[in-house]
């Protein structure tokens, strides 16, 4: 017959549990810092985007259609929209679309004219810009420093994209 051994006792001790929750806790915290910013830089970058392709949009429609159209943007109720329309077309009866609620325009550092409510940017049928130049600033609404913007920079109607200290007056 065997004899009976007894094995030492297995698992881990308290202090070594403790230990293991703290460096979890650790790094759930930064994960969930990082995620946060993450999560907050892809909506200005969406909104930018956004921004960036109704401009684009204008500058088709008004080569396609040989007429005048432009890109508005404006807030209402603290939402963010914008609007692709033939200059025909007054602000108010186009078709607005929101932008994620977690981005607004930068009034301050946004340098596109404003005609009847909304900042616009109009081109011909050759994409040239009619007007002002200038561009058009998202920042996110928690983390003012996550701003994004896309400028008008020639009559040619260059469109270019560039972010943060560059969106500022």
């Amino acid at each position: 017959m065997r004899q009976y051994k007894p094995r030492g006792v297995q698992g881990y001790t308290i202090p070594e549990l403790l230990v293991i929750v703290v460096i979890l806790g650790i790094l759930s915290s930064i994960t969930l810092t990082s995620w946060s910013y993450f999560v907050a830089n892809q909506a200005v970058r969406q909104a930018n985007e956004a921004v960036f392709m109704a401009m684009r949009s204008a500058q088709s429609q008004a080569r396609t259609s040989k007429e005048r159209w432009q890109a508005s943007f404006r807030e209402e109720d603290e939402q963010a929209f914008w609007a692709v329309h033939s200059v025909t077309v007054h602000p108010d009866d186009a078709q607005w679309i929101a932008l994620s609620s977690a981005v607004r325009y930068d009034e301050d550092n946004s340098t596109l004219r404003r005609v009847q409510g909304a900042r616009r940017v109009v081109f011909d049928r050759r994409n040239h810009v009619i007007g002002q130049l200038g561009r058009m600033t998202v920042v996110h609404r928690d983390n003012p420093e996550l701003r994004r913007c896309t400028f008008v920079s020639t009559l040619l109607g260059t469109l270019r994209q560039t972010r943060n200290e560059w969106c500022e007056r």
